[in-house]
């Protein structure tokens, strides 16, 4: 019987042979598939040096964030020990660039923070992405200390006159690392008559609902780390978010969502992969992912292959995995699966 190394070499061999006719992408979740909180899973590198060496498209595509896209590469590359480039990321956020040419002058509140990083970190995310008026729930802080009285406000704010300032959008870039400040100011915009803070709509008196656009950049309830069990992510925010604003208001909260498992998602993850390759559509594209909910779903109605991995969220048996190109214990595994069909 031929040990596993000899079996994994043959498939190599004849993944090598056959890479450009078959037009072969990948899409790897993050966490949970490369990365389990601060750690890499170890069959991650290998897998990814396979596709690198045969020059095979792939792409990071993950409901994370919270770092510049040249920031968060670098640090891949590192962990990795494969050079990642900007071309080959989609964070939750990244597609927002698109939308900046629309809210360019326009001021925004930009919802989420990065642990370890300044609370301005991710507003100065959305300023380079185009958003020339993108303030932070701490700039809010910082101008009426009162308005979240149970901490103190950055030390370092973005100065305006919120009291004049109409907002126009809310975009929730990352989770939130300030649930409490972050329900209470979104609440004063989404409560107001029309973006200005300072004031209070009357919902009794019959007043049109909700005058203020919320963008959140996913949906994902839990996600998975180095904790024994998966923690709450930024859908868990918006659930809270949701029922203080229906309970002020009587009213639901319209918004916005994308990432996975959202299609538009999907679609501007596959311009990365046709930037890859020359323009052309690849004609198989595998997403790898950890979360049958987001990952998995996504890429069954996109129409992409979809590898299940047990390395984060999803810990159960095939039976109970919804993915159309079978189950795997690691990375590695399904890298190698895929390029031997």
């Amino acid at each position: 019987m031929l040990r596993r190394s000899a079996i994994a070499q043959t498939a190599v061999a004849r993944r090598r042979l056959n890479t450009s006719a078959r037009s072969v992408g990948f899409a790897f979740d993050i966490d949970g598939v490369l990365l389990r909180g601060r750690q890499v899973i170890p069959e991650a590198k290998t897998a990814l040096r396979l596709l690198k060496t045969d020059k095979v498209p792939f792409i990071l595509l993950t409901n994370g964030g919270g770092l510049h896209e040249s920031e968060r590469v670098k640090k891949l590359s590192d962990q990795l020990d494969v050079e990642i480039t900007i071309d080959m990321l989609q964070q939750a956020h990244t597609p927002y660039r698109d939308r900046a040419s629309e809210y360019k002058d326009k001021a925004v509140l930009i919802v989420g923070g990065h642990a370890g990083s300044p609370d301005d970190h991710v507003r100065n995310i959305a300023v380079s992405y185009g958003f020339e008026r993108a303030y932070s729930p701490g700039d809010i802080h910082a101008w009426a200390p009162s308005i979240y009285p149970f901490g103190e406000p950055p030390s370092e704010a973005r100065q305006a006159d919120f009291s004049k300032t109409k907002f126009e959008a809310i975009f929730v870039f990352h989770d939130s690392l300030k649930w409490y400040r972050d329900i209470q100011i979104m609440s004063d915009v989404l409560t107001s008559p029309d973006g200005h803070i300072s004031t209070d709509r009357d919902f009794d008196a019959g007043s049109p609902a909700q005058s203020v656009p919320v963008f959140f950049s996913n949906p994902d309830l839990i996600f998975g780390n180095d904790y024994v069990v998966p923690r709450f992510g930024q859908g868990a925010f918006q659930e809270a978010l949701r029922a203080v604003y229906k309970r002020i208001s009587g009213h639901d909260l319209k918004a916005h969502v994308s990432g996975k498992p959202e299609r538009a998602t999907y679609q501007f993850a596959d311009g990365l992969l046709r930037g890859q390759n020359g323009g052309e559509q690849l004609k198989r594209v595998y997403m790898v992912g950890d979360n049958p909910q987001s990952d998995i779903k996504g890429a069954n109605d996109y129409g992409w292959q979809s590898m299940l991995v047990r390395t984060g969220v999803f810990r159960g048996t095939d039976k109970h995995a919804t993915s159309n190109a079978g189950v795997y214990d690691n990375v590695l595994l399904a890298v190698e699966a895929a390029l031997s069909k």
